[in-house]
């Protein structure tokens, strides 16, 4: 597997840094999320722009998170089978 992926992470308020995210629905315009732990379980996508796209129903539905967009080249232990 070659490439880079892109990903969201979401901080809500409290915490000190940024978590990784799964979003659900992305397709649909309300989307929701999940924080994770592990990268294996992240939501990645193949452009820039789609995450973009995502990012911005994120932030119309849930104002009060913070979500930011990070370039990705190194896979998880599964790479990106799982999302």
């Amino acid at each position: 597997m070659t490439g880079v992926k892109f990903y969201l992470q979401a901080k809500l308020h409290g915490m000190r840094r940024f978590s990784g995210i799964s979003v659900f629905g992305a397709q649909y315009q309300r989307p929701n999320y999940r924080l994770q732990r592990n990268k294996d379980w992240m939501s990645f996508f193949d452009s820039e722009s789609v995450a973009n796209d995502v990012k911005a129903k994120l932030e119309n539905r849930y104002p009060k998170v913070i979500f930011k967009v990070k370039k990705d080249s190194h896979y998880g232990n599964t790479g990106y089978g799982f999302n």
